[in-house]
């Protein structure tokens, strides 16, 4: 995946056009060298959201500048070599480019391939809200497919949490309260998910785009149930 990164970081920079596979293959191959926050800001960068002001010219003009393109390097950060292999620095590859800026319309196929890349690097946290935001904000209905790979991310967090003292516990917990009929706390989101509560849960788990590694899988309740739960509710209802 590094050899993909260079040159997937060359076309990037190249000015062509950007478009919905382009941008999904960035996002894959950014997510499989482990760096799942700086996919999805590329994609926050590029995709069509519904929670987007609409579009004026002088924001498309600061869409481009360095400022709002991520930190540049040497730019309030220490110098560091660069890796004798030639690969650009992930934090290299998010600088500005020349090609016009326009937002992509992302579809399913483009997102699905990102749940199962946020899989494959053992994630499923990242999935469940990847999944939450798929509606409210970029205004794509998931298919079979994509009720598959969340069913994945739920069995993978199970298997996760069995090596967690924390999540051992905390499922300890919801089965004593259903055992005893008391009520489950409730979901962190109350009523309908927005677009701006969904974007945010998605920052929060994966971590900001700045720091040189993304937030670790961290074992928590899904809508106020354990992730298979809620997954099992949602298939039920398909």
């Amino acid at each position: 995946y590094l050899t993909a990164m260079k040159y997937w970081s060359q076309y990037y920079q190249s000015g062509l056009p950007m478009d919905r596979h382009t941008l999904g293959v960035g996002m894959r191959i950014l997510t499989r060298i482990g760096n799942p926050h700086e996919a999805f800001w590329l994609l926050q960068q590029w995709a069509y959201r519904l929670n987007l002001e609409a579009p004026r010219s002088k924001e498309i003009e600061e869409e481009l500048e360095p400022a709002d393109q991520g930190p540049q390097v040497g730019e309030n950060e220490p110098q560091v070599d660069e890796p004798e292999n030639d690969l650009p620095s992930d934090k290299a590859l998010m600088k500005a480019t020349t090609h016009p800026f326009h937002r992509v319309s992302v579809s399913i196929i483009t997102l699905n391939d990102w749940m199962v890349a946020l899989n494959r690097i053992e994630r499923p946290d990242a999935v469940l809200a990847a999944w939450d935001a798929l509606r409210p904000v970029y205004n794509v209905s998931p298919d079979a497919r994509s009720l598959a790979i969340l069913l994945g991310a739920t069995r993978q967090a199970r298997r996760l949490d069995n090596n967690s003292v924390k999540a051992v516990v905390m499922r300890m917990k919801y089965g004593l309260r259903d055992t005893f009929r008391v009520p489950q706390p409730g979901s962190q989101f109350p009523g309908e998910l927005t677009a701006t509560v969904a974007q945010k849960n998605l920052e929060e788990i994966l971590g900001p785009m700045e720091k040189s590694k993304p937030r670790k899988y961290t074992p928590k309740l899904w809508h106020g149930r354990l992730p298979e739960d809620h997954a099992r509710m949602l298939f039920l209802q398909a």
